[in-house]
């Protein structure tokens, strides 16, 4: 069941691929150029933020079913979940918590890491 909820939100990202691009990219002004504080690394670490959400929130597409499945004799849910599947519970929460806030934060670690490198020659 994971793997139809990864497919379906992977179709969904490729869908609004426009949308995601402008808004990784909405430092960049029209004539292409790229001002000094954008880099690479921002938008790699952008990219790296979606794929935890949408791996997090896929994990939550199949901890949604496993709810949605459950014995009716079953009253609590987050016990169920919790008892039944702590580890995925777990790792969707983070996965999805953690993605947000790279993609919040993405800009402000993207210039701690050029001040952590080495010093090297930039483009």
């Amino acid at each position: 069941m994971q793997e139809i909820l990864t497919a379906a939100l992977a179709i969904a990202l490729l869908k609004f691929s426009g949308p995601l691009a402008r808004r990784l990219t909405a430092d960049i002004d029209d004539s292409g150029a790229t001002p000094p504080e954008i880099s690479l690394e921002a938008i790699a670490f952008g990219c790296l933020a979606l794929y935890l959400i949408v791996e997090g929130l896929g994990s939550c597409g199949g901890l949604a079913f496993q709810l949605a499945t459950k014995p009716a004799y079953e009253q609590e849910r987050f016990a169920y979940l919790w008892r039944d599947s702590p580890r995925e519970l777990v790792a969707a929460i983070v996965q999805t918590i953690a993605g947000i806030l790279l993609f919040i934060g993405r800009h402000k670690l993207a210039t701690i890491w050029r001040a952590l490198r080495p010093y090297q020659t930039r483009s």
